[in-house]
């Protein structure tokens, strides 16, 4: 909190084993556990009804009722695809569904879905993170400023109580 201001806007999600935290500092310094459910976060304040936002909550929801959403098999998933398909979605929203940001109407609409294209402002990851029963799993895809895939990145890590995480 002492140093927020000095720092690039950012949105924070920190997990202690136990309590999910978000913390932001625009347009100034603030932080709140975050409850059960479903959240989404982009580059606006959390749980902003952005079209991005509620698209990737519509998307990780019928995920989460698929019969595939099992992430504890120490690999990754193919059915983590979806989520990343959903994260890939470049449909812009219908004009009176953007938010008025200040930036002016055609780059709202050039910033409303998902995977934003533009080689100057645009998606250079998507990142997934799912806790399992058992284990943490964080997915990463990357892209260059024309969109294309470079990488995937995944780790799985072995879920911990709050009482060991906080011991660490």
């Amino acid at each position: 909190a002492a140093t927020a201001a000095e720092h690039g806007r950012f949105n924070l999600l920190a997990w202690d084993g136990g309590s999910l935290t978000f913390a932001g500092n625009s347009p100034a310094f603030s932080t709140h556990l975050v409850e059960p459910g479903l959240h989404a976060m982009s580059n606006g304040a959390f749980d902003a009804t952005w079209p991005k936002s509620t698209f990737a909550t519509r998307a990780l929801s019928a995920w989460l009722s698929s019969p595939c959403a099992n992430v504890d098999d120490g690999e990754l998933p193919a059915s983590v695809e979806p989520l990343f398909a959903a994260l890939r979605d470049s449909t812009r929203a219908a004009d009176g569904e953007l938010p008025d940001t200040g930036v002016g109407l055609e780059l709202e609409r050039e910033l409303s879905p998902p995977f934003v294209l533009n080689s100057r402002y645009g998606t250079r990851c998507s990142s997934i993170v799912l806790a399992g029963s058992d284990s943490l799993l964080f997915a990463e895809r990357r892209f260059d400023a024309e969109g294309n895939t470079v990488g995937t990145s995944f780790m799985q890590l072995p879920r911990m109580d709050a009482g060991a995480a906080r011991s660490m």
